[in-house]
């Protein structure tokens, strides 16, 4: 018998019918015996004695060997996408992804109609991008398709549509982005304070495209007309004949919250886009000729602000000199006055601005602000800046009253 004389070996063979050998061979064993074709299948075993007797057949039936994929497909409408998955002998699972690797990780299936092998799961985006569906069936096979949620399908906005306007308020204000896309960024800086009937100058208007992911923020400081936010100034002095109004805020967007556009003077690279504010207008009552001269403010920036006005029948006779305006890379020059010792120069970020001792008119505000004029001479308008931005322009007196913003989506990304 073949347990007195030793196993000298195992045989198979596999059928597709329970009844038995039907064709074929039997086949030595070696480590292991693979099957790998679909469907049921019998295997049938015998072991061979060194003795070269038989022994009888003993047989397993291998039933649903399963090597066909599943399929998947995706129906986008919007943000929400209904998946078909679909398999031979059952789904187990799907997973949505980023990336064609197959998964770690499988959610759980939540099924709207179907059976276990014609299956329809719901499932809504977060955010536009491409996406990977993956599929898993009962016996581990894995498939996969892509899809794309387009940006319109999550953000509440169009293209051409304004986002956000921004008013002076004295703070700055938020603006988070409702989407990922590009947005025209629109700043006006603020009026210099008028005096009588001379107007203080106009503030400048800057533009320029910005690409921002979503939920995005930005920092706005909106200047104010004849107040001292964002380096504008609200003085109204005079004395001998001589008489002056503040300067105008600049209005700025950054990308972080320091406060006001002065803070920004070490971390010029956070600020996207700048409007100057305008200087403050002037009065001369002159004394030698019995005129009256009322000064326009220069209006805010643009490029450069515009230089302030001084009475010029009267040059070299009443000391009136006007402020400088701020350009792209310096402030505008300010007369000097012994007897005001407390006068703020112009700056980055802050206009020109009288002290309570003299007769100067405030300057406007902006990247770099306006001088202020001396003994009822006008003062200059600030300049502005479009670095962080694409696309941009710049243009000079554009602005009455406080400054302003206004945001517009331009186009939408994934």
């Amino acid at each position: 018998s073949t347990e007195i004389s030793g196993i000298k070996t195992y045989q198979y063979y596999i059928s597709t019918s329970g009844g038995g050998q039907t064709g074929g061979s039997w086949q030595n064993v070696g480590s292991s015996v693979s099957i790998g074709t679909e469907g049921t299948r019998y295997i049938y075993y015998r072991a061979i004695g060194n003795n070269g007797r038989i022994s009888g057949v003993s047989g397993s039936q291998v039933t649903n060997i399963d090597k066909t994929r599943p399929t998947v497909s995706a129906s986008v409408s919007g943000k929400t996408v209904v998946f078909t998955l679909k398999d031979n002998i059952g789904v187990s699972g799907y997973a949505v992804t980023t990336t064609a690797t197959t998964p770690g990780s499988w959610s759980a299936i939540s099924i709207t109609s179907g059976s276990i092998t014609n299956v329809n799961a719901r499932w809504t985006a977060s955010k536009a991008g491409t996406y990977y569906v993956h599929v898993k069936d009962m016996a581990g096979n894995t498939n996969y398709s892509t899809f794309t949620i387009a940006a319109s399908a999550i953000c509440a906005y169009t293209p051409g549509q304004i986002v956000a306007t921004y008013d002076y308020t004295g703070g700055i204000q938020e603006f988070t982005t409702p989407c990922a896309g590009t947005y025209k960024l629109e700043v006006w800086g603020a009026q210099g304070g008028d005096y009588e009937s001379a107007s203080g100058g106009f503030g400048g208007y800057s533009y320029g495209n910005k690409a921002l992911s979503n939920g995005q923020k930005l920092y706005v400081g909106v200047g104010g007309k004849n107040v001292e936010f964002n380096g504008g100034s609200s003085y109204m002095y005079g004395q001998i004949g001589r008489f002056g109004a503040g300067g105008g805020g600049a209005t700025h967007i950054a990308t972080t919250n320091r406060g006001v556009l002065a803070n920004y003077n070490s971390y010029r690279g956070e600020v996207l886009i700048v409007a100057g504010g305008g200087g403050g207008a002037g009065k001369v009552d002159n004394l030698w000729d019995k005129n009256i001269y009322y000064l326009k403010g220069g209006s805010g920036g643009g490029t450069v602000g515009e230089r302030g006005l001084y009475p010029v029948p009267l040059e070299g006779t009443v000391g009136s000199f006007p402020g400088y305006e701020g350009t792209q890379s310096g402030s505008g020059f300010q007369s000097e006055y012994s007897g005001s010792p407390n006068t703020r120069k112009s700056g980055f970020g802050i206009g020109g601005v009288p002290s309570l001792n003299s007769i100067y008119t405030g300057g406007g505000s902006g990247w770099y602000g306006g001088g202020a004029g001396y003994q009822g001479a006008s003062g200059a308008g600030g300049s502005g800046y479009i670095g962080g931005v694409t696309g941009g322009s710049m243009s000079n007196g554009q602005r009455y009253g406080n400054g302003h913003v206004r945001i517009t989506l331009v186009s939408l990304s994934n």
